[in-house]
């Protein structure tokens, strides 16, 4: 188990977290004042709502006022969302049906310089009973402002000027629609790539849409990474837009998602041991949707020794990184919790080293690795999925290497591990 660090240094952090975010939280409550203020000012009914403070992902909004839901009346309802100008976040209004089936198509406001608004009138208002915020960083403060009327509210970057961001245009594409090629020869040359990409087997399935495009269907996947291609036979009027996502079946934890606006949906997923997998989908038309699983075996110098989530977590994070597998078994393994820890190891100079951790229990929200080697540090990080990180590094110097595993979340226990792969330095860092 690596130690934790002092409590010095974890109140220092804490410290200088509290003095960094004083200035930004004013920042926001003075935005959010004034946005009231100016929706007042235009006659409307203001209530603001305390503060919520995301992590990264989606998080219910706490219930509105009673009037701004009444579907009984012909007033609006708006409400708007004020975060950091940087900060990236969607407010979704995701009713509940389409949530037990899965999260695919739900209505979704983008924020523009921080900001973010919905609004509906008459029976519309009943739906922002079911109003969440997805944030896209790590955690952030989001003012929610509510304004109700006869009529939806005024811009709020009408009000909030700096937090104007001028114009978006859509994205034009001059060039000519791409060919439609018939679905046989889309599927033949999908599976070329396929047998390509993966090293070891290469397997196709059909599964049937329901009426509406979406559908679902529980698959086994063997133990590997696994790049999954879904093709559907697209429309004569429209362009296709596939959209998918690979779930645990037991635990209906995402693996994979694939929200793009490409014609096919691709998954990556690693997996330490059998598992079947749910795969959801939306966007097809009539007519079976095409599955092509191609599987690359895991590294036999992956741990098992802590059970096949870390292990398919290593081989996700090394192929992410477009590591290779190490050709050897690791020199050291770490295990930790939630919070701060550090591990040291002592490094041959000339030789390069490899380091991975992944989580093995628990829900991450948020998780970062560092390699500090004399001066230099080396560093990969990530706000929720994937759930597993790799650094490399080279000893120049008989000096120790400092691993520092940062890991946020609920009952989260990870595991790290080192590994050697190569004795001298070919020329290279991380």
């Amino acid at each position: 188990m690596g130690r934790d660090v002092t409590a010095v240094r974890a109140a220092w952090l804490l410290l200088a977290s509290a003095t960094l975010a004083a200035p930004a939280r004013a920042d926001l409550a003075t935005d959010a004042a004034a946005l009231a203020s100016g929706w007042t000012a235009a006659g409307l009914t203001v209530t603001r709502l305390p503060a919520l403070f995301v992590e990264h992902g989606p998080q219910r909004v706490p219930r509105l006022p009673a009037s701004a839901l009444d579907p009984a009346t012909a007033t609006c309802a708006t409400v708007a969302f004020v975060a950091p100008r940087t900060v990236d976040f969607a407010a979704r209004v995701e009713p509940r049906a389409a949530m037990k089936r899965f999260a695919l198509g739900a209505q979704v406001e983008r924020s523009l310089g921080g900001v973010a608004t919905v609004a509906r009138c008459g029976a519309a208002k009943a739906q922002l009973a079911e109003l969440a915020v997805e944030l896209r960083a790590a955690h952030a403060a989001v003012e929610l402002v509510v304004a109700e009327g006869p009529a939806t509210a005024p811009p709020p970057a009408s009000i909030l000027a700096d937090r104007a961001v001028g114009p978006v245009a859509r994205p034009v594409d001059a060039s000519p629609p791409p060919l439609r090629e018939p679905m046989a020869a889309r599927v033949a040359r999908a599976e070329a790539s396929a047998r390509r990409a993966g090293q070891g087997s290469v397997r196709m399935l059909e599964l049937q849409p329901g009426a509406d495009g979406s559908g679902r269907q529980v698959v086994r996947f063997d133990d590997g990474c696994h790049r999954i291609d879904l093709l559907a036979e697209a429309p004569p009027d429209r362009p296709l837009d596939l959209d998918a996502e690979a779930r645990d079946a037991s635990t209906q934890r995402v693996l994979a998602r694939d929200r793009g606006d490409a014609t096919d949906a691709r998954l990556e997923i690693c997996l330490g041991d059998a598992t079947p997998i749910e795969i959801v989908f939306a966007g097809a038309t009539a007519g079976a949707v095409h599955l092509i699983d191609a599987r690359t075996p895991l590294a036999t110098t992956l741990p098992s020794g802590w059970g096949p989530r870390p292990r398919a977590g290593f081989a996700a994070a090394l192929a992410r990184r477009r590591f290779g597998a190490p050709a050897r078994a690791p020199i050291a393994t770490w295990t930790g919790v939630a919070g701060v820890t550090a591990a040291h190891a002592e490094l041959v100079p000339g030789a390069c080293y490899l380091a991975s951790v992944a989580v093995a229990q628990g829900e991450s929200r948020g998780l970062a690795l560092s390699a500090h080697l004399g001066a230099a540090t080396f560093s990969d990080a990530v706000s929720g999925p994937p759930e597993a990180l790799a650094v490399a590094f080279c000893a120049t110097s008989p000096a120790p290497v400092e691993l520092d595993v940062e890991a946020r979340g609920g009952n989260v226990t990870w595991v790290l591990s080192l590994w050697q792969v190569a004795e001298r330095d070919p020329g290279g860092g991380s």
